[in-house]
């Protein structure tokens, strides 16, 4: 068995997918680095953005027999036949963390501004002309990216009976029930007594501040300390009035579909 961690972007997935492995570290499995590097090729890397297949399902799934581990792989893109016929038969267990799309929005202009200043024009999620956020110019950009992309990923994964759907909002402001819907989820062997100790470096309430919670992650084997600022309610500091009532007009039915309150 191996877990599919699915995340929409802008809203918390790497914060995600290292609580998850880290409540596995906890459980008594490998650490996912160290396993990776031990066992070379076998595993797929830890994050994988392609939409997977019969051909690369199968394949995680005879690495994970194969070797006998268990492992987690983190993704953008939506959730596939292939992928949930493999849920269905016990094969593969998947999460998913999204945000109100207001702030996914404010946050991916955000990032494709410093892309452009930068000059970092690094390939990220999709195809089309939305498939980098440094191609995202405008608010009416953003609104096409997030109905036709982003609200259709999430619409393949909240469909999956099986999947564990988690809003960053609530992940931020009690990252213990998060622990403990994820661990009661993928069936993790690990003491209420640890959970505190797994989430306390991963988030620093001392920082929060008005209309704003920050976290920050630690550093993770094989890679450099990730810090990630996350502000709940963004988008009402943000953007005007008229740009509120045009993402509504927009958006609306699908803010509401996926939980958030206009």
């Amino acid at each position: 068995m191996f877990f599919m961690v699915g995340g929409m972007p802008r809203a918390g997935s790497r914060m995600y997918f290292f609580l998850i492995e880290e409540l596995m570290f906890a459980a008594g499995h490998p650490n996912s680095i160290e396993l990776r590097e031990k066992l070379g090729g076998k595993l797929p890397p830890r994050t994988i953005n392609h939409y997977f297949q019969l051909p690369q399902l199968l394949a995680f799934n005879r690495a994970a027999q194969d070797t006998n581990t268990l492992f987690a792989i983190r993704t953008h893109k939506g959730l596939t036949l292939t992928g949930r016929a493999l849920i269905r038969v016990g094969r593969m267990r998947g999460a998913y963390v999204y945000r109100d799309p207001r702030d996914v929005i404010v946050s991916a202009l955000e990032r494709g501004r410093i892309m452009r200043e930068s000059g970092n024009a690094e390939r990220y999620f999709g195809i089309g002309p939305y498939r980098t956020f440094a191609r995202l110019k405008t608010l009416k950009g953003g609104l096409r990216w997030f109905k036709y992309q982003q609200f259709d990923r999430w619409k393949r994964w909240s469909s999956c009976p099986n999947i564990l759907m988690s809003r960053y909002e609530d992940n931020i402001s009690d990252p213990k029930k998060t622990l403990i819907s994820l661990r009661e989820h993928f069936e993790l062997d690990v003491p209420d007594e640890k959970l505190d100790a797994i989430a306390a470096p991963f988030f620093k309430p001392e920082e929060a501040v008005e209309k704003a919670d920050y976290y920050t992650i630690k550093d993770t084997p094989g890679g450099g300390a990730l810090k990630n600022k996350g502000v709940v309610g963004r988008f009402n500091e943000t953007f005007s009035n008229e740009e509120i009532q045009l993402i509504n007009d927009y958006l609306g039915d699908i803010i509401q579909k996926m939980g958030y309150e206009i």
